[in-house]
């Protein structure tokens, strides 16, 4: 079997989604044609190093030195890998709560990551992208099942109440070496381009880079995913809403770039009306 041709943000991805589903990892083997030794050896070098251990990883062609570097460096793992553990287990409950949550974490990461792509981001931005998109919604584990799953619109007080999931996530995540960019990503990913978002109130490019790009993952998949009190919208109508509202709502550079380039649609295309 040959070695797939991943470059090594897709491996850290490949790694951080069977952590948070270890019993997916023989799928992704089969679906991607790994190996399941060379994909627990990534899984080894990834949390001994991070990103940086792939790369020594893929300059040494040698299993066995990957091998001895885990075993001298396993006692020693920074904290952040292990409370991205513990936090892959409160996905889990959240997911529990609400079926929806985690088919759009996955969306909004893999949206994001597709944009990012297209940005040229570095592979350590693009763990830390890929991480932000997984643990977007984390804090609304301490949101009311009685909000989290309300078939109807929510009422302006439980809007209000929702708003602090943004907040709820940073205390779980923590800011930590290593989580900061993460935690910051989560934080401002509801803020709105021209200052009337939440928690801050943020314009422009005062939102982190990554936040900006969850804004946009996260409403094209909340839009393109039954709910129910409504139906999906259309793709070509969810990246219709995405334009018009670039520069109000969201980053006005990054929604062509995530409208033509990731989904591939013309924006000449969504001036017609069918």
């Amino acid at each position: 079997m040959s070695k797939p041709d991943l470059t090594l943000s897709e491996k850290a991805m490949l790694v951080l989604k069977a952590a948070d589903d270890p019993s997916q990892i023989d799928a992704v083997c089969d679906r991607y044609n790994i190996e399941r030794d060379e994909f627990d050896r990534w899984c080894q070098a990834f949390l001994s190093g991070g990103t940086e251990r792939l790369v020594t990883m893929d300059k040494e062609g040698s299993t066995s030195r990957v091998e001895s570097h885990v075993e001298a460096t396993l006692d020693y793992l920074p904290s952040s890998h292990f409370l991205l553990r513990i936090l892959a287990r409160l996905i889990a409950v959240l997911n529990q709560r609400d079926s929806y949550t985690k088919q759009h974490s996955d969306d909004v990461a893999y949206y994001s990551i597709e944009i990012g792509k297209h940005l040229g981001l570095d592979s350590d931005t693009m763990q830390t992208l890929y991480i932000a998109g997984t643990l977007h919604d984390v804090g609304k584990i301490g949101i009311s099942d009685h909000i989290l799953n309300k078939n109807d619109e929510l009422t302006s007080e439980e809007m209000e109440l929702m708003k602090e999931h943004p907040r709820l996530a940073v205390e779980l995540i923590g800011t930590e070496e290593g989580l900061q960019d993460v935690s910051k990503a989560v934080y401002h990913h509801h803020e709105n381009y021209d200052g009337s978002g939440y928690p801050e109130g943020l314009a422009g490019e005062e939102i982190p880079l990554l936040a900006r790009i969850l804004a946009i993952a996260d409403a094209f998949s909340a839009m393109t995913t039954d709910r129910p009190y409504r139906p999906a919208m259309r793709v070509v109508d969810a990246a219709r809403e995405l334009v018009n509202k670039a520069g109000t709502q969201f980053d006005p550079k990054l929604v062509p770039i995530f409208v033509e380039r990731v989904l591939k649609i013309p924006l000449s295309k969504l001036q017609e009306r069918s």
